[in-house]
């Protein structure tokens, strides 16, 4: 049995409190178990601003933990390599662009907690930013979220740096 599940079955408090639900702590801590990671980073981890049931947030968490196990430090560049962020054509790019900018988001939040490891926090936000944009930017054209005025809207054959590759989506 595992720590944190010999915690919440034995944990005992008075009537006026409760164990919040742990179910997604446990799941993540499933996932990076077998990891040479520390109790404080472990804990971290499963703390964690990840949608596990979105199977691209879910790599990226377990390739954050994994390399931040292997080097202490994971550079954003060796997860994501350079390529185009486009607005979305289709509800399943739309998805797509939307798991990338959850990984990017949790970058973000590892990057303020292990700041020296997660180095490459401005260069996630920022791209996290594009993302929302191109999101915003679908939602538009289908009809499915209000006008913004013309001079923040992207131009239609406008693409912009991202860092993910094609070839990255599977790892991530």
């Amino acid at each position: 049995m595992r720590l944190e599940e010999h915690f919440v079955e034995n944990a005992t408090l008075s009537d006026n409190y409760f164990i919040a639900d742990c179910e997604e702590i446990m799941k993540v801590a499933a996932l990076i178990d077998e990891l040479p990671l520390g109790l404080h980073d472990k804990y971290l981890f499963c703390i964690s601003p990840v949608d596990l049931s979105d199977d691209i947030s879910s790599q990226g968490l377990t390739q954050f933990a994994q390399n931040y196990a292997k080097r202490d430090i994971v550079p954003l560049r060796e997860i994501f390599t350079p390529g185009t962020l486009q607005i979305p054509k289709t509800p399943g790019a739309l998805k797509e662009l939307e798991s990338i900018q959850k990984v990017l988001d949790l970058y973000v939040w590892l990057s303020f907690r292990l700041e020296e490891s997660f180095p490459d926090r401005e260069l996630a936000s920022s791209q996290k930013s594009i993302c929302h944009l191109l999101i915003e930017e679908f939602l538009e054209r289908f009809g499915l979220q209000k006008q913004r005025p013309k001079a923040k809207r992207l131009a239609s054959n406008t693409t912009l740096t991202s860092l993910l590759s094609q070839k990255n989506i599977a790892y991530l």
